[in-house]
């Protein structure tokens, strides 16, 4: 895993940078690579409802994409096309909000919000 702030290479599994100490992962994190339904669930919520009460959407709609493949994970359908949903309604509601259109297409360009993007999708015809 590597670092997102000094990009050192760390142990998978590893919460915090061996080398700066910044956070890795969260613990809904850490259960969803673990493959521990309950608890990336339990987690995870958790993290959407601080994410929400910040407020910060873009926060936001990554926990809520990582809530849905947990219910996916966990052969919940109907949780994780609700949560897809969601996270594609915030990221919508950020793109609308970007003050340039330059800025909005930067964003929506983004591999990370393409494959939520693209998961939702996936989800909701499927």
């Amino acid at each position: 895993m590597v670092c997102p702030q000094c990009r050192s290479a760390n142990p998978e599994g590893n919460r915090f940078c061996d080398q700066c100490g910044v956070a890795l992962a969260t613990r809904g994190e850490i259960a969803l690579r673990a493959k521990d339904w309950p608890a990336a669930h339990s987690d995870l919520v958790a993290a959407l409802a601080i994410a929400r009460a910040i407020p910060c959407p873009a926060l936001a709609w990554q926990v809520a994409r990582r809530l849905g493949q947990a219910a996916a994970g966990a052969d919940r359908m109907d949780e994780a096309r609700a949560a897809a949903a969601d996270a594609r309604a915030t990221i919508e509601h950020l793109a609308a909000r970007a003050p340039e259109p330059a800025l909005r297409q930067t964003f929506l360009a983004w591999v990370r919000v393409q494959a939520t993007l693209e998961e939702a999708e996936r989800l909701r015809s499927g």
